[in-house]
């Protein structure tokens, strides 16, 4: 299994941290948003979005549920 190490960047410190990341680390935040998962990480999400290109992920798979909470607006009627 191909492991990616990828350096942690805090905005207020000078010490880096390395994130090692692999297919199936990554596969268990993809209920996740992106951005959300690199927040999990601690690493910015150009960095995540790097290493899933190295890893093989052409796009982050998470899907939104379809379903809102929120009934949908009337559509106006189009044949009248």
């Amino acid at each position: 299994m191909q492991n990616i190490a990828v350096q942690a960047r805090p905005r207020r410190s000078d010490r880096r941290q390395t994130v090692q990341l692999t297919r199936l680390l990554l596969s268990e935040l993809f209920h996740l948003r992106q951005q959300e998962a690199a927040q999990h990480l601690g690493i910015s999400l150009t960095s995540l979005k790097t290493a899933c290109r190295r890893l093989g992920l052409d796009r982050w798979p998470y899907m939104r549920d379809r379903v809102s909470d929120k009934p949908e607006a009337p559509r106006p009627d189009r044949h009248a």
